[in-house]
């Protein structure tokens, strides 16, 4: 299983794209000329999963794709993400993200790709100044629905003190990163946490 953010896919090439990857793709597409989101899941071949005509859906601003599939006798739901990155606006998870869990019959949850904000203040940032803006907002409506949906940060579950980052700003005069984030996690269950070893 692949999760792609920034994809910057176009609906009009998609079928393309499934062609050449020759096995389960789902994606949302952004509806502008000059994409600048896109997500994607991809199921490679000879994995065995099961995904009906009506398991999987997106959001229509490439922000957002599901799958929900049945694997090793367990129905696991998918998300793939890539969330605004300006500003403190929660709506995208309260509207978006997390409603998405509603009303579907599921085992277990994974949630990934490109959140563009930190869950940690203190651990998922390197080099940023005092005042700088973290997005207190939208962390607030994440940790939230992490709490009512019963799910966990797998990667700060398993490295507590944790610092590997996703994302570099590079100083090249200095030659080496004026800041660092990690801005790329997966949220799981908590129930799916004691299968993951890495």
């Amino acid at each position: 299983m692949v999760f792609l953010t920034e994809t910057k896919f176009k609906k009009q090439h998609v079928d393309t794209y499934r062609q050449e990857w020759s096995s389960g793709m789902y994606n949302s597409c952004t509806p502008e000329d000059r994409a600048q989101a896109g997500v994607s899941i991809l199921f490679g071949k000879g994995l065995d999963i099961t995904i009906g005509d009506q398991d999987h859906g997106s959001d229509s601003e490439g922000r957002l794709v599901w799958v929900l599939g049945e694997l090793k006798a367990r129905k696991i739901l998918f998300v793939g993400i890539y969330a605004p990155s300006d500003g403190d606006n929660d709506q995208f998870f309260e509207d978006t993200v997390f409603p998405t869990l509603i009303n579907k019959n599921y085992d277990h949850v994974v949630i990934g790709g490109d959140w563009n904000l930190g869950l940690d203040v203190d651990l998922d940032y390197k080099g940023y100044s005092a005042n700088s803006p973290k997005r207190p907002k939208c962390r607030e409506a994440i940790i939230k629905n992490m709490h009512s949906c019963d799910l966990i940060d797998i990667y700060r579950e398993l490295h507590p003190t944790g610092q590997d980052f996703s994302w570099r700003q590079w100083n090249k005069d200095e030659r080496r990163s004026a800041k660092e984030a990690r801005l790329d996690y997966f949220l799981v269950d908590t129930n799916l946490a004691s299968y993951v070893q890495t």
